[in-house]
């Protein structure tokens, strides 16, 4: 699987794109790494496939709890906590 924060706008401008390739067979994940890299593209290879998808969903919660605080002009301060906050509690 490929999953990462990216926009799709902003991966068409060539501007710099990290993505993560998961796989329990790291030769796969090495081969789709070397396909798809570029100068502005860079992928990073796992082997959680699990902790990926998770990771993934929570990077969309947080998204919207920090465009809430966005909207509520809470300021900085209140974003980065909320994107730092440990989570695994």
């Amino acid at each position: 699987m490929i999953s990462g924060p990216t926009f799709a706008k902003e991966v068409a401008r060539f501007e710099p794109t990290a993505l993560v390739v998961a796989s329990q067979d790291s030769a796969l994940a090495e081969d789709v790494q070397a396909a798809f890299s570029g100068p502005s593209f860079r992928l990073y290879t796992s082997s959680d496939s699990t902790g990926v998808e998770v990771g993934g969903s929570i990077k969309n919660v947080v998204a919207i709890g920090a465009g809430v605080l966005h909207g509520m002009e809470l300021g900085y301060n209140a974003s980065a906590a909320l994107i730092t906050r440990d989570w695994q509690r």
